[in-house]
């Protein structure tokens, strides 16, 4: 029947009219005072039809060197392949692992994961996010969040990763044994096992931290290690990627036995094991088991080497004369030391160079003198190991023939004199008659000359029993050599009847024993003479050897003079220079005190401006979104007033809407 009807009869228009007016007042109170809880009722829905992203609700547990999956997914289910997820470390937002555009954006994670991660492919269709991390470290403890944006929509989920099992370094449950010389690698390695490239490794010394080997960021920092292993020691490589941290030692010593610590870091965690390392055989010289022998003038060789073999080069050797410890060479941190040797070596002994690597310690001597012969000492030392080996050299010099002459009668005979020189060491001096039998001497004597050379000599009586020629021999012993005499005493000498035939005997035997002797010494004078003039043409050469070492020196004296000018020169330029530099330094430290606080008051202003402009646009909005607002307000109040004035006309005698204005709207309708 419509609202025409309801005003029509006059008992249910009154009743009616308020009903439907207190209806219609409720609506418009609605719509003007909560349209507030309206746009937030509009809000909530519209939010809860956003982007969700739905973490795991317990923390994930896993070991170090494991590889392990954070779970993420979206809900409702639905495909994520175009979609945008990036996995960061709590809100430090140090990206993990970022997926865009169906892309793996590696260049942005931090370089601790590089290489680990994976977003899990075969569940983005469904919606599933995961991410898998490979061979866990204790660092990578902690949250994870999972960020996933869909244009302007975005939402996160958090992750707590709990990495329960420490880093843990393994060594062996035994002593490792070796000898000197050998190489040796001393086991170590990672449990659970795990990929130890990007790993920090330290070998050291026992507890006074000295450092052996040090491996850092993929490289061998050899640099720190302590000097008594420099060049003797690696990392092997080849084990470091399944966990393994051995150290390979080369060419053991002594001094490398004891304690080794094996300590590896990771970030904050480490951990270390420690190795023992027992070298048994302690350092050992050897040398020869004969006597060395050789005779003046030439050089010789005296053997000694390492047993077993083992590179000499880094160790002390010390070469002396028997028990007095005389330096005849010394060799350290491979040099020389020739200022310690005595005086009687200088320039006559070298280490033989091309044998130490292989353990061999031989000492070059040259031009041998009769002062060299003795008991020799090769010593070597390898930090507090030590050890020694004798050697012994026998020099010798075979000497001049033997010189005879008659020295008179005696004892019913004649005495007959025998002298020979140039001997080393000191010879034996015998008599034979024809027959080869032995004579006795009646006395022998010996002296040795300023160089070291022994003079031997000896007598005889011949009685007239003697027949045939008498012999003097000079021997030897050591090089088993001999040099040997005749004189032939002739029987007339011997006839005590005829006095002057005997003295006409003997003093033609003195005449011929003179001009023997005479031969002799003229031959000697002349030896002499020609070594004299050897050793004044040398002296002369070495004259002028010192005079051109004498005018080069005075030529690298000028030239030290003229350096050192010229270093003054360029002293008092940099001096210039140098002031001028604080000069300018001052200027510049003025101009940038002047800039920051330029650059502060800008920064001020710039920072005024923002803060306005973001004010200003915040204004703006709040404009726009009020204007906006208002005007559905009015087109509602519009919409509503249209349909009042429809009821109005309807009911007749209902009031119109300015009416209810004019007399309150509540007072009309109750």
């Amino acid at each position: 029947m419509g609202l025409s009807w309801v005003c029509s009869h006059p008992r249910l228009t009154s009743y009616a009219s308020g009903l439907l007016i207190s209806l219609v007042t409720l609506l418009v109170l609605w719509l003007s005072s909560d349209g507030d809880a309206y746009d937030e009722a509009t809000v909530n829905l519209e939010v809860s039809a956003q982007l969700r992203v739905v973490g795991p609700g317990h923390p994930l547990t896993a070991t170090v060197g494991q590889d392990v999956v954070l779970p993420c997914h979206l809900s409702p289910q639905r495909d994520a392949r175009s979609l945008e997820v990036r996995w960061i470390r709590d809100h430090i937002s140090e990206t993990v692992h970022h997926y865009r555009n169906a892309e793996d954006l590696y260049k942005e994670q931090i370089e601790a994961y590089a290489g680990r991660t994976e977003l899990v492919r075969d569940g983005l269709s469904a919606g599933s996010l995961d991410l898998r991390i490979s061979g866990l470290r204790p660092s990578d403890d902690g949250q994870y969040i999972c960020i996933v944006k869909d244009g302007d929509a975005s939402d996160e989920a958090t992750v707590n990763l709990e990495v329960s099992a420490q880093l843990r370094v393994v060594g062996p449950g035994q002593p490792v044994t070796a000898t000197v010389g050998q190489d040796v690698v001393l086991p170590c390695h990672l449990s659970p096992q795990r990929d130890a490239r990007s790993l920090e490794v330290t070998w050291i010394r026992d507890k006074f931290s000295e450092t052996v080997h040090h491996y850092r960021n993929g490289e061998d920092l050899y640099k720190e290690q302590i000097e008594a292993y420099a060049g003797r020691t690696e990392l092997v490589r080849d084990g470091l990627s399944a966990g393994s941290v051995d150290l390979r030692i080369k060419g053991l010593r002594p001094s490398d036995d004891g304690q080794y610590i094996c300590i590896v870091k990771d970030g904050d965690a480490s951990d270390e094991a420690t190795v023992n390392l027992e070298v048994p055989a302690q350092l050992t010289v050897v040398g020869p088991d004969q006597p060395v022998t050789a005779t003046v003038g030439q050089d010789v060789v005296l053997p000694c080497h390492l047993s077993p073999q083992h590179d000499a080069r880094s160790l002390e050797v010390t070469w002396i004369r028997d028990k007095f410890s005389e330096t005849v060479h010394h060799y350290r941190n491979a040099e020389d030391l020739y200022k310690e040797q005595i005086g009687a070596y200088a320039g006559r002994t070298e280490l033989v160079r091309d044998g130490l690597s292989a353990g061999s310690l031989d000492l070059r001597i040259m031009g041998l003198r009769p002062s060299d012969d003795g008991q020799y000492i090769c010593i070597v030392k390898d930090g507090d190991a030590s050890d020694e080996a004798t050697v012994n050299l026998e020099v010798s010099a075979t000497g001049a023939d033997p010189h005879l002459s008659l020295g008179g009668y005696e004892a019913g005979g004649v005495r007959v004199l025998c002298r020979s020189d140039g001997w080393y060491p000191l010879p034996q001096l015998l008599w034979r008659d024809a027959r080869g039998q032995h004579l006795p001497s009646v006395s022998q004597t010996h002296s040795q000359d300023q160089e070291g050379f022994f003079e031997i000599g000896g007598a005889v009586i011949v009685t007239g029993s003697v027949e045939g020629p008498l012999s003097c021999v000079v021997r030897n012993s050591r090089l088993q050599q001999e040099r040997e005499s005749s004189l032939h005493i002739a029987a007339p000498i011997f006839h005590n009847a005829q006095p002057w035939k005997v003295a006409l005997a003997v003093v033609l035997v003195l005449l011929a024993v003179s001009i023997g002797l005479g031969v002799y010494l003229f031959q000697k004078q002349v030896q002499k003479d020609r070594r004299l003039a050897e050793l004044a043409a040398e002296r002369e050469e070495k004259n002028v050897t010192l005079e051109r070492q004498s005018a080069r020196l005075k030529e690298q004296a000028a030239e030290l003079v003229r350096k050192d000018t010229e270093l003054e020169e360029q002293a008092a330029e940099m001096a210039q220079k140098e002031k001028r530099l604080v000069e300018l330094k001052a200027e510049l430290e003025e101009k940038n005190a002047r800039l920051e606080k330029q650059s502060a008051r800008l920064k001020d202003l710039t920072e005024k401006l923002v803060r306005k402009n973001k004010e200003r646009k915040e204004q703006a909005a709040e404009l726009v979104e009020l204007k906006a607002e208002r005007e559905e307000k009015n087109a509602r109040l519009e919409l509503q007033s249209a349909r009042l004035q429809e009821l109005a006309t309807e009911l007749g005698e209902c009031p119109s809407l300015p009416q209810m204005k004019a007399f309150g709207f509540y007072q009309w309708a109750f």
